[in-house]
């Protein structure tokens, strides 16, 4: 995992259940690790340099009953 580190480069693709996009980048971003979701945030934590994961985030570990945006709970 990342370890220690503040900050990563990713590039990634949020998918709701039933598949349909709803954020993404088009190239790598960075990010501030404590700027994410909690689920993210774990998730980056645990995930080698240079892997690609498919994470499966539950809402209370990501926008939870407040939604976000055009994200509904």
């Amino acid at each position: 995992g990342i370890g220690a580190a503040t900050q990563v480069h990713v590039r990634y693709r949020g998918l709701l259940a039933d598949g349909q996009v709803f954020d993404q980048s088009e190239s790598a971003e960075w990010f501030a690790l404590d700027s994410v979701i909690e689920g993210w945030r774990t998730a980056l934590r645990a995930m080698p340099v240079g892997a690609r994961w498919r994470v499966v985030i539950p809402s209370a570990q990501a926008y939870g009953h407040e939604g976000a945006g055009d994200l509904t709970p």
